[in-house]
C-alpha cells in the first residue's frame, strides 16, 4: 500500500528529482538476491539536519505531560528515548520537488560525476513493486518548512509525530519524502520497477564526456532504454 499526502493528489504530474552518485544508480539497475530492483531508503537518524534528531524543549515537556500517571522516572528522558526509537525506525527516500533542475542539489548530493533521476510524483507512487516486507507500506509527503517565527507551530507538529517538517533554512531542497518503517540501522531496500520510476536520466553538468558514455553504456548493459543526457544549467551563446 502506498499512501500519498492529500495535498499532492492534484500534483501527480509534478516533476521530482533524485540527485545521486553514479554507483547509487547502478545499485538501482542491478537485481538483488531476490531478483528485485530496489530503491534504498536511508535511516532518518542519519540525516544531516540535526533538528530532526532532537525534540524542542517545549515539545518534550508537552509529550511528557501526556504520559500515563503510572509511568515513573524522568519523563522527559523517557520521551526522548521514545522519539529516538521513532527516528531509528523511520527510513526515507528524499526527492527534490521542482519543475527544473537545481544548481544547488547537484554538488550537494551528486557531485561532479553524479546523475539525477527525473521522475514525477505519480511515477514514484506507482513504482513500488512488492511491499510484503513492509506491512506499513510507503507514505509520500511533502516536507513543510517553518521560519523561526513559527517555532510554536513547529513544536506542535513534533508533538503530533510529524517526520516531514524542517526549518526554513532547508527550503531550497523542495523536499518530497517517501518513507517506510524499517528495523535496520543501514536502511531499507524497497523493491521497485525502474521503468516506472525513471522518466529520464541526467549526468552532472560538470561531468566529462566519458562519464556520459559510461552512464549510457551501463544503462544499456542492464537492459534499460532510458534517455541519458548531460545536464545544462543554462545555455552559453
Amino acid at each position: 500500500m502506498v499512501t500519498i499526502d492529500p495535498e499532492l493528489t492534484d500534483l501527480l504530474d509534478q516533476k521530482v528529482w533524485r540527485y545521486m552518485k553514479l554507483e547509487q544508480l547502478l545499485a538501482i539497475m542491478q537485481r538483488d538476491s531476490k531478483g528485485n530492483h530496489a530503491l534504498h531508503f536511508q535511516p532518518l537518524f542519519g540525516m544531516k539536519d540535526l533538528s530532526e534528531k532532537r525534540l524542542r524543549t517545549d515539545s518534550t515537556e508537552r509529550l511528557a505531560e501526556k504520559l500515563p500517571s503510572h509511568v515513573t522516572g524522568d519523563k522527559a528522558e523517557i520521551v526522548e528515548r521514545l522519539h529516538d526509537q521513532q527516528i531509528r525506525d523511520m527510513c526515507i527516500s528524499s526527492w527534490c520537488m521542482c519543475s527544473y533542475q537545481s544548481a544547488a542539489m547537484w554538488p550537494l548530493y551528486a557531485g561532479p560525476r553524479g546523475v539525477a533521476i527525473e521522475s514525477t510524483i505519480r511515477n514514484l507512487q506507482q513504482c513500488f513493486a512488492d511491499l510484503r516486507d513492509f506491512p506499513m507500506g510507503v507514505t509520500i509527503e511533502r516536507v513543510r518548512y517553518y521560519p523561526d517565527a513559527q517555532a510554536k507551530e513547529y513544536s506542535k507538529e513534533q508533538v503530533w509525530g510529524s517526520h516531514s517538517i524542517k526549518w526554513q533554512s532547508y527550503e531550497c531542497e523542495h523536499e518530497l519524502r517517501a518513507a517506510v518503517i524499517c528495523r535496520e540501522d543501514e536502511g531499507a531496500d524497497v523493491p521497485i520497477d525502474p521503468t516506472v520510476l525513471i522518466s529520464r536520466l541526467w549526468v552532472s553538468p560538470e561531468a566529462e564526456a566519458w562519464v556520459v558514455r559510461v552512464a549510457l553504456n551501463a544503462v544499456r548493459q542492464y537492459g534499460f532504454d532510458f534517455s541519458v543526457d548531460k545536464a545544462s544549467l543554462g545555455e552559453l551563446r
